[in-house]
């Protein structure tokens, strides 16, 4: 059986949180464990053994005296040992744990809502993230006819033209729509530095895997919130750059 001032600890640490409340949780005991699961979701928990006893334990202290002797020392102290499992952890997602005194066990649980907050807050974006490389496959898939041959010098040299002209045909445009100038120059940015990854790309690839390569980049780019809004449909940027016999599949 938990104590109730042990509860009411837990209680005003998940009250005292800036993101979540007590009523964001449940709190469930059972046969000596302790189960705090997120109400909306319960694979985000932590389940707490709790101890029917205080341990003996103890620890080793070094000291260094004026000489810089260093001489090393047990010390025999009494505590609480509190262990369990938790989702999200530091870096798994389920860790176990093992944790001395009731006043580590409330920072533990403090730790524990930071981690799920992060967890919940990036969420959305991992499952966009998810959603637009799911997208970006399908995209790759559209290539397979296109030849397995590689580029000439001549097909390089024009490639790296149309980039040229592709890069600064956009920039034109970018700079003509109201953006906040940081944002402007992070866009500007971003688009040179997918189209000299595409320019190295044109002598290493083959016509196959670089055009599937500029069309998931230029997605991706495109893909952006910042960048998307400026354009009414991305295949008019992807388009232009690609071979007669694919463009109708478009």
């Amino acid at each position: 059986m938990i104590k109730n001032s042990l509860l009411l600890k837990i209680h005003n640490v998940l009250d005292a949180d800036k993101n979540f409340g007590k009523t964001d949780f449940v709190l469930i005991t059972d046969k000596g464990t302790l189960n705090i699961s997120y109400y909306y979701d319960p694979n985000f928990y932590i389940a707490i053994r709790i101890p029917d006893k205080i341990s003996d334990l103890s620890k080793t202290e070094e000291r260094t005296t004026f000489s810089f002797t260093t001489t090393k020392s047990e010390i025999r102290y009494k505590e609480y040992e509190f262990s369990g499992t938790l989702s999200p952890g530091n870096v798994a997602m389920s860790e176990n744990f093992e944790i001395e005194g009731v006043s580590n066990l409330m920072n533990l649980i403090q730790k524990w809502l930071t981690n799920l907050w992060s967890e919940l807050a990036t969420h959305h974006h991992v499952k966009k993230a998810l959603e637009a490389l799911e997208e970006i496959e399908k995209l790759k898939s559209k290539f397979d006819i296109i030849s397995e041959e590689s580029f000439s010098n001549e097909e390089i040299s024009k490639l790296i033209q149309r980039l040229d002209t592709l890069e600064q045909d956009f920039k034109s445009k970018l700079e003509k729509e109201q953006i906040d100038k940081e944002i402007l120059a992070q866009s500007i940015n971003n688009l040179h530095s997918e189209i000299e990854k595409l320019k190295a790309q044109t002598k290493i690839l083959n016509k196959r895997n670089w055009f599937k390569s500029y069309a998931s980049k230029m997605f991706l780019w495109i893909s952006k919130e910042e960048n998307r809004k400026f354009l009414a449909d991305s295949k008019d940027f992807i388009k232009p750059m690609l071979p007669e016999s694919i463009k109708d599949i478009f």
